[in-house]
């Protein structure tokens, strides 16, 4: 039998809910494993360095050390470069959120202008991804240029997430009437199905010193369905 000890057993400066010793150490040999395995592979081999972040990434997580933090930033930046010399964008997110972590500005921006060229050879849309990751990484380095790619993935328009996250930058900037030329440029119904929008709006209202009422409303529907709602399927009436 395995004792799992926890970190928060009454140890002193022990960290309550922390991993397990025997988790941390059984996540230690799957990287040892792994690392043999990849180097006894070609080094063109992406699944093996996809599974080698992923590994590196959750001791990250579970350990928060600046060393494994760097690790599972390496780990990404390998598996993410290699996607590249095959054409192919991945791990953009990742990436993104890796060298945040480690603030290191240099690789990333290393790393999204070789992959902000590859993308460019497809469809329009194979940017879409990437202009979020790298607007995320931006304006997490504090840097002004992630308004225009924020701007940028928006106006490609393929999902709720590029409008959210340029509503919520612009509203993170003091920019409430840039929010609200966009919010209200959306349908009644545009607005009411995108409970993010909903709130943002509320939010930009707010900032502007105008009336909330509106998006206090909308939000109030949205409750009162959301109430209404048996088996995952609105109930009562909804507002035309």
């Amino acid at each position: 039998m395995v004792e799992h000890l926890t970190f928060n057993q009454g140890v002193p400066g022990s960290i309550p809910g922390g991993p397990t010793i025997t988790a941390i150490a059984l996540l230690g040999a799957l990287l040892t494993w792994c690392s043999c395995s990849v180097a006894a592979q070609s080094p063109q081999d992406l699944r093996a360095a996809e599974y080698q972040a992923r590994l590196q990434d959750t001791r990250a997580e579970q350990t928060g050390t600046p060393a494994a933090k760097r690790a599972s930033a390496n780990a990404w930046l390998r598996a993410g470069n290699l996607a590249l010399d095959h054409n192919q964008v991945r791990y953009t997110y990742q990436i993104s959120r890796a060298l945040v972590a480690i603030r290191d500005s240099a690789r990333f921006e290393q790393f999204f202008k070789r992959c902000l060229e590859v993308a460019s050879r497809g469809e329009p849309t194979a940017l879409y991804l990437p202009f979020l990751d790298y607007a995320d990484g931006l304006a997490a380095f504090g840097r002004p240029e992630a308004r225009a790619y924020y701007r940028r993935a928006y106006e490609l328009h393929v999902n709720e997430a590029g409008l959210n996250k340029y509503v919520i930058y612009l509203l993170d900037q003091r920019d409430p009437a840039a929010a609200l030329a966009i919010i209200e440029s959306l349908s009644a119904d545009e607005r009411r199905s995108n409970v993010v929008i909903l709130s943002q709006w509320r939010r930009a209202l707010q900032q502007a010193g105008r009336d909330t009422r509106p998006a206090d409303t909308a939000l109030a529907e949205v409750e009162r369905r959301s109430r209404g709602a048996q088996g995952g399927v609105f109930v009562g009436p909804i507002a035309k």
